[in-house]
């Protein structure tokens, strides 16, 4: 039994020290996660509108971004960045490649761990 509560604990305490850990400055290269579902703007406004989008699209939970220019160099504090690994998107998610202005309330360093946790065991022992 101790050894079994040694092992939970030497497992948990990295996730949990990750998970609470505090964040930096976002700097431009940055690899960042959206905090929940979000509108976000398109840089240039017009350049999806043939795919249907009004000069915005909607960022899902959890989505990777590459900062693209950091906080510092723009007067409202916004900065831009660029969805990752995203080859197929249907409207109204926001197309990869895309440059958006996003606010760092939209954002955060570090990915939900425990979400994600959450995410794989349902997954695992899911019986559909």
């Amino acid at each position: 039994m101790p050894i079994g509560l040694t092992v939970l604990g030497i497992l948990i305490l990295p996730i949990f020290l990750y998970s609470n850990a505090p964040e930096g400055p976002i700097k431009e290269g940055d690899i960042v996660f959206s905090t929940g579902r979000h509108r976000a703007h398109f840089v240039e406004p017009t350049q999806y509108q043939d795919s249907g989008f009004q000069g915005f699209c909607v960022l899902e939970p959890r989505t990777q971004l590459l900062v693209m220019q950091q906080p510092a160099t723009r007067p409202d504090g916004s900065f831009i960045a660029r969805p990752l690994d995203r080859s197929v998107h249907e409207f109204p998610d926001c197309p990869a490649r895309a440059d958006l202005v996003l606010h760092s309330h939209q954002v955060t360093l570090q990915s939900d761990t425990w979400s994600e946790i959450k995410d794989t065991l349902g997954k695992i022992f899911s019986f559909e």
